[in-house]
């Protein structure tokens, strides 16, 4: 195998595949990145962790058609320190990899190309035509919210709920949940529940953010029952394993009646709980304390290395209240919201909060922590 190309579109398509290169594995074929050139000149580029597997084409200006397996980080990590130039890459015996270019040679070593894990034949079975910006937000406002904690089972995934012409995407880790909603074509008409890793989904956002889907809508296809999905575009083709399981009822979840409304400046509100949380960084749960009285909110954070009082004018309806909540978790939330005020509801100092932008759309539920 041989082929020649400009270092610019190899560094370019390496970016896209090393998103699916797992960071620990303990097969290291996984580790590599399979590089397959044609009779027509098209390298394929592909990655996989067995959660997702990305493929990616670009076109060779000389070729010899053939297989290897490179190390993945290795063989990116040198492209990248090369100049913008011409690069051959050629592989003969299976076990060494020539890297070269006017100035610089390198020889790696190589995995056994036909030990590179096979997939099971994609079948199409049901499609999301979404717009790419669109599908971005809700991952962006949502993803983040989301276990990080392999054993928590479903819930390091997403949810994606398509209904009634409407796409909802959920996430929550037991402290916090997400849930952002948005209105999708007419021709998406079945009905569906998907469960997608997290981070697949935040990888998926680096991958169609490039400049190939723009202005585009993208067409995701999904298999319930094979439990994979499918995004293809001219270069690129992404596999993603579902998450099997039965998601938690989310819109069991919301809260549905309070005892306060409270309507502040979402920037204010975020400058405040970041000063906030400087103080409360080394306190137990990262804790701030929020007192809502009439026209004022106040602030205060306290830990061995100091304290802090803030106040911000804000409109309330209802109750005043005392409440603590992790600051972390309420900057997440806030930084998800993109209005010029927030809406602020609670019920009790122990009962489960919720913030949403003026215009709807989306809800974040955090959990207060409670106040000894």
């Amino acid at each position: 195998m041989e082929f020649a190309i400009r270092k610019s579109e190899l560094n370019k398509a390496l970016d896209k595949t090393l998103l699916a290169l797992p960071s620990r594995t303990p097969l290291n074929i996984y580790k590599g990145i399979l590089i397959e050139t044609d009779d027509q000149g098209t390298i394929k580029l592909t990655s996989s962790d067995s959660e997702i597997r990305i493929e990616e084409r670009i076109k060779a200006e000389e070729f010899e058609p053939g297989k290897t397996i490179l190390p993945g980080k290795l063989f990116a990590d040198i492209i990248r320190t090369l100049p913008d130039e011409r690069v051959t890459v050629s592989s003969e015996d299976n076990a060494t990899a020539y890297i070269t270019t006017e100035r610089s040679s390198f020889q790696i070593s190589t995995f056994e190309a036909d030990e590179y894990p096979s997939l099971d034949e994609y079948e199409e079975d049901k499609k999301l035509k979404i717009n790419k910006d669109t599908f971005i937000s809700l991952i962006t406002k949502t993803s983040f919210a989301a276990s990080k904690v392999e054993a928590r089972g479903v819930i390091v995934g997403s949810l994606i709920d398509i209904s009634d012409k409407k796409i909802t995407m959920v996430a929550l880790d037991g402290f916090r949940m997400a849930v952002a909603e948005s209105e999708i074509d007419a021709e998406n008409d079945t009905n569906a529940k998907i469960i997608i890793s997290a981070r697949i989904l935040n990888n998926l956002t680096k991958l169609i953010s490039d400049e190939e889907f723009e202005n585009n809508d993208i067409t995701i296809e999904y298999n319930e029952k094979k439990a994979n999905a499918e995004i293809i575009t001219a270069n690129s083709k992404i596999i993603i394993s579902l998450i099997n399981g039965n998601y938690l009822d989310y819109e069991k979840l919301l809260p549905q009646n309070f005892k306060a409304e409270v309507t502040l400046n979402k920037e204010d509100f975020k400058k405040s709980i970041e000063r906030a949380s400087l103080m409360s960084a080394d306190g137990r749960n990262n804790l701030v304390k929020l007192r809502f009285t009439n026209d004022n909110l106040r602030i205060t954070a306290r830990s061995e290395s100091g304290n802090l009082e803030d106040n911000i004018p804000v409109s309330v309806s209802g109750a005043d209240i005392e409440i603590g909540f992790n600051s972390h978790y309420l900057l997440e939330g806030l930084k998800a919201i993109d209005t010029e005020n927030i809406i602020f509801k609670y019920d009790t100092s122990v009962r489960p909060c919720t913030m949403e932008p003026e215009n709807g759309g989306y809800t974040y539920m955090i959990l207060p922590v409670r106040i000894i």
